[in-house]
This record gives C-alpha cells, sequence and structure tokens, in this order.
C-alpha cells in the first residue's frame, strides 16, 4: 500500500543534482570568501595552491549517521553558475576520490566528474597508498590535476560559509519542505521505501518544487544545510538519502532564489460566500458524520459547513505548468462526493496534508455558482487553510 507523506510542486525553472555523494568532515565551517587549509605544492604546477578545507555538512544534523563518503571540500565557484567539489569515499577496501564540475542550475554535469579508486590494502608500512607497481600515490598531484582543471573551467577559489536551514539571504527566508511518498515491499521485511519525492521551498513571495525524483531504495530523504553562490542569487541545498543498513549518501540541489515561485494566495475564510471550514482533528470525532479514508492517512481532518450545498467532492489535484511559468491546477480522480452536504453531517478524513504545493481540494455548488478549494497546512503555524483556487477539468485546458 502507498502512503502520501507531503505535498510538492513543480516549477518551470532548471535545477541542479549533483549526483556524487558526500559525508561526515574533520573541519569547521569557513567564513564567506575565505581560504583556510594546508597548503600542497606539485612540482608540475606553475603556482602554489591552497587545498580546500574539509567542511562537515552533517554538523546542523543530530540524527546518528554513517555517511558513504567524507572529506567533502568546495573548490570554487564560477561567474558562469558553476561549483567545483571534491569527496572521498571508503567502500570494500577501496578509497575513491570523486572531483565534479557542475553546472548549478543542471540535471546532468557540466564540465567535469571523474573519480580517481585505490585498493587499501595496497598500502606500505607508513599507510601511503601504492600503485601496482609499488609507487607511492601522490595525491598532491591528483589534487593537483584538479586544480588545473578548475582553472582552465573558471572556477574562482573562493569559498561560500555552509549555513543552518531555513535559507536566509537578501532579508528573505527559505523554508525547505519535503513531500515523500512511499511504499511498503514485502521483499524487505516490510521496510517502508520511498517510491518518488519533491523539494520546495515556501518564501513570504511563494512557493516552488526545486526538485523532484523517483527513488525505489531510500528510506528517508532529508535536508542538511546550505551555500550561497558568491556571485548570484542563488543557493546550493545539501541533501541526504538513507539506505537499508543505515548507510547515508548525499547529493546538492540548486536553485535561483528570485524567480519562478508560484504567489500565494489568500486563505478562505468564513466571512467567504462559501461556508465551508475545515480543520485538523486532535481528539476522537463524536456524533454522525461521514468518514473516508485517503491513502492511507497519518492525519485526520474534519470538513464541515453552515449551509447546506450542493455536488460536494473531494478531490486529488493536478497541476501542470503552462508557457508563461504559470500553474494551473486540474482535477484528477475524485476521491470522495456527496450530492448534498449538510451543516448536522461533517465529513472526516483520514490524510496528509502538508504545506507544499497541494494535491488535495474541494469543490460544491453554492449560491448559484461552483467553488474549489486547495487544502494545505501553513508553514507558520500548522494550521489547515482553504485556499480558493480556478480548476479546470482536463489538464489540456
Amino acid at each position: 500500500m502507498k502512503k502520501s507523506i507531503g505535498l510538492f510542486l513543480i516549477v518551470a525553472v532548471t535545477i541542479t543534482v549533483l549526483t556524487a555523494c558526500f559525508g561526515r568532515g574533520t573541519q569547521p565551517t569557513v567564513a564567506e570568501s575565505v581560504f583556510i587549509a594546508e597548503t600542497v605544492r606539485e612540482e608540475n604546477l606553475s603556482q602554489e595552491f591552497i587545498l580546500p578545507p574539509v567542511i562537515d555538512l552533517f554538523q546542523y544534523y543530530n540524527d546518528y549517521t554513517f555517511p558513504f563518503m567524507e572529506d567533502f571540500r568546495i573548490w570554487g565557484w564560477s561567474r558562469d553558475g558553476k561549483v567545483a567539489y571534491s569527496a572521498t569515499g571508503y567502500d570494500g577496501g577501496t578509497t575513491t576520490l570523486y572531483f565534479n564540475i557542475e553546472n548549478i542550475f543542471s540535471m546532468e554535469p557540466d564540465s567535469v566528474s571523474y573519480w580517481e579508486n585505490f585498493d587499501d590494502f595496497n598500502v606500505d608500512d607508513d599507510g601511503n597508498h601504492l600503485d601496482v607497481d609499488g609507487r607511492i600515490i601522490d595525491f598532491n598531484n591528483i589534487y593537483g590535476d584538479f586544480y588545473n582543471i578548475c582553472n582552465e573551467h573558471g572556477i574562482e577559489f573562493i569559498q561560500s560559509e555552509y549555513r543552518r536551514l531555513p535559507i536566509v539571504n537578501n532579508n528573505d527566508t527559505y523554508n525547505i519542505i519535503f513531500d515523500i511518498n512511499r511504499s511498503y515491499d514485502p521483499d524487505y521485511g516490510d521496510l517502508d521505501f520511498i517510491y518518488n519525492y519533491r523539494i520546495i521551498a515556501e518564501t513570504q513571495h511563494g512557493i516552488k518544487v526545486v526538485h523532484e525524483d523517483e527513488d525505489d531504495y531510500s528510506l528517508d530523504v532529508f535536508p542538511l544545510g546550505y551555500f550561497i553562490s558568491p556571485f548570484d542569487n542563488s543557493a546550493l541545498l545539501a541533501v541526504a538519502r538513507r539506505i537499508p543498513g543505515g548507510y547515508v549518501f548525499n547529493f546538492f540541489v540548486g536553485f535561483d532564489l528570485d524567480t519562478g515561485f508560484l504567489p500565494a494566495v489568500e486563505n478562505f475564510s468564513q466571512s467567504d460566500a462559501a461556508v465551508v471550514s475545515a480543520d485538523f482533528v486532535y481528539d476522537n470525532v463524536t456524533g454522525d458524520y461521514h468518514f473516508y479514508a485517503d491513502e492511507p492517512g497519518y492525519e485526520v481532518i474534519i470538513i464541515y459547513t453552515t449551509e447546506s450545498v450542493e455536488n460536494f467532492a473531494y478531490i486529488d489535484l493536478m497541476f501542470h505548468i503552462d508557457n508563461n511559468e504559470e500553474f494551473l491546477f486540474y482535477i484528477g480522480e475524485i476521491l470522495f462526493s456527496l450530492d448534498d452536504f449538510t451543516p448536522d453531517k461533517p465529513i472526516v478524513i483520514s490524510t496528509y496534508i502538508g504545506s507544499g504545493i497541494p494535491t488535495r481540494a474541494i469543490i460544491f455548488w453554492h449560491k448559484g455558482r461552483e467553488w474549489s478549494y486547495y487544502l494545505s497546512e501553513s508553514g507558520m503555524d500548522g494550521s489547515l487553510n482553504l485556499t480558493e483556487v480556478t480548476l479546470y477539468y482536463d489538464e489540456d485546458n
């Protein structure tokens, strides 16, 4: 059975997923544009370069984890929207150095993505890694090669501070919300796996989806922290996903902080011509009521009316983005309906309502017109909101 764990929106903005995985480091966060690290010199480098500091991506996350990779380093940023980074992975007797230069708003690597593997068992008495010919591997040379590649791709070797969420920039605050859908897998002892999820950014100016993905193996996905690009108003969000066995992989999502946000709509109030209201239920419901079990249902809501309304429907809400990058909502599946909804018999629904892009709505006929509202949870105080929305009956209209 599938569980709906959250809500998200899609937005017509290109997003980044930096697909390599990174984990816990050992050095403190550095201030913006400050480069603190050991100096490494390599023979065929034309100049001395600074090895970037290790950044602990998990420093703001308190849960115990097993990061798959360590020694994450931001090497620098370019003025055309790229970021360069490296990390070290340890698995099955192999050390792997990962090097990437990514476009912050691209799904795929922009310029560079490669790695170097080393056998952890092929070491000398001093712990130095040896190549197949028994020679000590010069890691300075490997880092120096990446330094030169960064120069070729316009990377400027400056740092951006790794910060705790929520994102705060230019006097705006951006809350990061995860909408996760799960399903049980009996082949794995009924573990609750993620089958898709979306990440949204919510600010006072609106909300937008910054990433969505399908995932058939993770047990959890969660945010860690973020960077702000030193050259434009964009954020690089560090995200982690947990797999069976407790291991955690990391990736990044980049997005513009200025554009693509869906404007917020004024919340429905009892003073409107429509008289239907909704609220979360925290105690047992008494008296007579209609009941619908949404799939699967982690919260309970109650919908009631002060006047009789007709053709009430609780629906699955869909949306798409038009050519003007505007969100158009349309009716998906009708999940529950009543010909007549009366004040003496409210509707109780077990469901999950999140604060991201809405996936549930209600429609009904009252006072000579059709009313439609989507349901969402306030990101500020957790209250249940009904927000009036224009609905279409299919995606093409």
